[in-house]
C-alpha cells in the first residue's frame, strides 16, 4: 500500500510500422562514416547479416557520433584523439548542441510527421 508502480516501455504500447536507421541518418549528415567493408541494401537499411557486428562497418577515423546498434536511440560522441579524428574539447558543447537541434528537428522523410 505504500509503494508506487510506474509501467513504462521504451518500444511504445502498440504495433511499431516503421523504423528509423539513425546512424544512417548521421552517416547522411556526415558525423558518420562506413568502412568499405560495411555492407547497404538498396534501401540503405542495414542489412541481416549487419546487425549483429554493427560497429565493425563504422570508420571510426571519420566518425563523430554514432549509436551501438543501428536503431539505437543512444548517442556516443566520439572524442577527438591524439590523431586528430572525433570533436575536439573545445568544440564538444556546440557539437552536442548542434546534433540535438538536428535531432529534434528530424521529421518523418515522407510525411514530415
Amino acid at each position: 500500500p505504500t509503494t508506487n508502480v510506474i509501467m513504462t516501455s521504451d518500444h511504445g504500447f502498440g504495433a511499431t510500422t516503421e523504423g528509423v536507421y539513425i546512424n544512417e541518418w548521421r552517416a547522411s549528415r556526415g558525423y558518420l562514416a562506413w568502412t568499405d567493408h560495411a555492407r547497404i541494401d538498396a534501401s540503405t537499411k542495414p542489412t541481416v547479416e549487419r546487425i549483429k557486428d554493427h560497429i565493425v562497418g563504422i570508420n571510426w577515423s571519420h566518425t563523430q557520433a554514432y549509436a551501438v546498434t543501428p536503431s539505437s536511440n543512444a548517442v556516443y560522441i566520439k572524442r577527438a584523439n591524439r590523431s586528430g579524428s572525433g570533436v575536439p574539447a573545445d568544440e564538444y558543447r556546440d557539437f552536442c548542441l548542434r546534433l540535438r537541434q538536428e535531432l529534434l528537428d528530424y521529421r518523418h522523410p515522407l510525411d514530415g510527421g
